[in-house]
């Protein structure tokens, strides 16, 4: 991912600024936050991007209502993910159909529409269970030799009933049951950052309910398309997933601060 961060030269603020992105992977609007004038924009870059160059425009509106447009390229480069194959029953491929995966979306994206204008996060965010990780983020899966797409987040290894913290600080948007990734809790963070708990065998929080980092918020489990007990962890700019690893080493806000 990478941020766009637009300020005025000048004392009064500006008004406005939208943007959008041309040819990216499940982005084409970039929203930005203003942050106390500092108009800041966070966008995704999908694994499933192809390498080469993809146009933005950004429209200014200054405190005279007057517009500007300014336009640039940003550069994907090409990265090499490992590979692995899942052998499934078919009752558990029955639950990433394509109707069941539209059904899951349809859930997050509401769940998801309406983001916190503002970071509710401090410091870098903290490995949600502390296990051993065993499918690593982009990994490219197969499902009983036939091709599936990449892996979303970080797989933990850890037994059933570990208690399963939140990332960072944050609001609960959704605690319920999907077919893919069965219970689920997703954690808004601000300004578009989210956090995905997935495959829960209980969950402790409700929808609306804010989180310090580190509170339990679930308990590992095997619900859904899984293999064994285990947390699916994802990370996400919106609906598009993010390398967590990152964010552990650091706190996303240094991306948001001019330097």
């Amino acid at each position: 991912m990478f941020s766009i961060i637009i300020r005025s030269t000048l004392k009064k603020p500006l008004a406005q600024v939208t943007g959008k992105v041309t040819g990216m992977y499940g982005i084409d609007k970039i929203t930005f936050f203003d942050l106390d004038g500092r108009f800041t924009a966070v966008v995704p870059v999908s694994y499933s991007n192809k390498p080469g160059d993809y146009s933005y425009e950004l429209r200014i509106v200054d405190f005279r209502k007057r517009e500007h447009v300014v336009s640039g390229t940003v550069a994907v480069e090409k990265r090499t993910f490992p590979t692995e194959n899942l052998e499934m029953s078919a009752s558990q491929t029955d639950l990433i159909s394509d109707q069941k995966l539209n059904e899951d979306d349809k859930k997050v994206a509401q769940a998801k529409s309406d983001p916190t204008p503002r970071a509710l996060w401090q410091g870098p965010f903290v490995k949600p269970v502390e296990g051993p990780v065993s499918t690593e983020f982009g990994t490219i899966r197969s499902v009983n030799g036939s091709p599936f797409g990449w892996h979303s987040g970080l797989d933990i290894e850890e037994p059933q009933g570990e208690a399963v913290v939140a990332s960072a600080a944050g609001r609960v948007v959704f605690a319920g049951v999907l077919n893919a990734t069965g219970n689920t809790i997703i954690i808004d963070h601000g300004l578009g950052l989210y956090t995905s708990y997935n495959h829960l065998f209980k969950m402790v929080v409700k929808v609306g309910q804010t989180v310090a980092r580190g509170e339990k918020v679930g308990e590992v489990g095997s619900t859904g398309f899984s293999t064994g007990p285990h947390l699916h962890f994802t990370m996400t700019v919106g609906t598009i997933p993010t390398n967590p690893w990152p964010w552990f080493a650091a706190d996303p806000a240094e991306l948001l601060t001019p330097h």
